[in-house]
């Protein structure tokens, strides 16, 4: 559980590029996050599910093992595997066709989704926006480099192999918020479009820009294991078009809103 509360995101420490500035203010509802990144288990129970259940994928998504975290899962896929969850669960999906938000996602390519496709208030589950997973990944203080503080430290998180590949889910100790994996292991995809220039809009909000900027790319964060530590400071953003062997991700869940 994260509380509601007011943060500052971005980078503070002024070592990252122009896209991590302005710092500025984001005030959050409450929500819930997975203490782990999802695992090679838990996507395939909800995939073998979803297969029997009219969904279609592009990619099976791959793991080091049943309690590793899976990766080389293409964005779309992740939205519709999030819905299929949902729904294996008993919850309203929050991912939909179209902004009259009356047939969930399931079948084809959901690439450009807009925000008003989404259901925020759902009970079910979905991909963190940029600042829920900032505010989640801090642990707590706001502004701090990293999910245990302000110093690099290989012992605290999978970074900087020699021998890259990620490490059993939960491998290294949890963050203020009982979040595991918040930094290295493997990259983490986020809901937003990627906007060079969005934090200096005045009217940033906690969803991100609310169409397509004409990037066509969606943001990921947290590093991995072969990633600097500069990669995994908790404002770091990078970006694709696609699929990428080293991205997974975790998904959150509406609690409150602001």
């Amino acid at each position: 559980f994260i509380p509601a509360g007011r943060f500052q995101m971005g980078d503070s420490f002024a070592e990252g590029g122009s896209e991590e500035l302005p710092v500025h203010s984001v005030v959050l509802g409450a929500f819930y996050i997975d203490k782990y990144e999802v695992t090679q288990a838990l996507w395939d129970s909800v995939y073998q599910w979803a297969a029997t259940n009219e969904y279609e994928f592009e990619k099976a998504g791959t793991g080091s093992g049943s309690n590793y975290p899976v990766y080389d899962v293409t964005w779309s896929d992740m939205i519709k595997w999030c819905n299929a969850r949902s729904e294996r669960e008993g919850l309203v999906p929050c991912y939909y066709t179209d902004p009259s938000q009356t047939e969930a996602c399931r079948q084809g390519d959901f690439w450009d989704l807009s925000n008003s496709c989404v259901n925020w208030t759902a009970s079910g589950y979905r991909l963190p926006t940029e600042a829920q997973w900032e505010r989640a990944a801090r642990g707590g203080p706001s502004g701090q480099r990293y999910p245990w503080g302000n110093q690099a430290d290989p012992t605290k998180a999978n970074y900087g192999s020699v021998e890259p590949g990620p490490l059993p889910a939960g491998s290294f100790a949890p963050n203020g918020y009982g979040l595991h994996d918040m930094a290295g292991n493997v990259w983490e995809w986020c809901w937003d479009w990627y906007d060079a220039e969005y934090y200096a809009s005045s009217s940033y909000s906690s969803h991100g820009p609310p169409t397509n900027p004409g990037s066509y790319l969606r943001v990921y964060r947290g590093g991995c294991s072969y990633s600097t530590s500069n990669s995994c400071r908790a404002a770091c953003r990078f970006y694709s078009m696609g699929a990428h062997q080293p991205i997974g991700f975790r998904t959150v869940r509406f609690a409150e809103s602001i």
